[in-house]
């Protein structure tokens, strides 16, 4: 089997486990839900961003896994980083509202400059929330910090 085959078996073999954790999730016992979960933590560490997306919604809503706004963001930044448009608003919402434990040491318009970016990001693919939360007083500020020189 050359590599390109042996590669995608691998792709379709983990979207098999992802199709089958998502039934899982949707209806079945909390048990097999938990194990669904721990199958998308799997994936999304195998290169996988829908998976890293929705362990990252798990997280944030403590769904069979510890509720953890750290937890979500970086399963949300894996999947953002990786293309996965669902996670660019969410990704930006927890930059902006802070609390990220990696975000503790940054300056607050450097933060909210990210999370612009992340937003500008998901309202470019017709996310409304994004569109909604760009068209607020915090990102013009962000600019006009940058403008002044701070960041250079």
């Amino acid at each position: 089997m050359d590599h390109v085959a042996q590669g995608n078996a691998t792709a379709h073999a983990m979207q098999q486990q992802f199709n089958q954790a998502v039934r899982m999730m949707n209806g079945s016992a909390p048990q097999e839900q938990a194990e669904a979960v721990a199958t998308l933590q799997q994936l999304a560490q195998r290169g996988m961003p829908r998976a890293a997306y929705n362990v990252g919604v798990a997280h944030l809503r403590g769904f069979h896994v510890e509720q953890s706004r750290d937890q979500a963001g970086a399963y949300l930044r894996m999947a953002a980083e990786q293309g996965y448009q669902r996670a660019y608003y969410p990704f930006g919402q927890l930059l902006r509202e802070g609390g990220l434990t990696e975000c503790q040491e940054m300056p607050l318009d450097l933060r909210l400059y990210l999370a612009a970016k992340w937003m500008w990001r998901a309202a470019c693919k017709g996310e409304g929330r994004a569109a909604k939360a760009l068209d607020q007083a915090w990102v013009p500020a962000i600019f006009r910090s940058l403008d002044k020189g701070y960041y250079r």
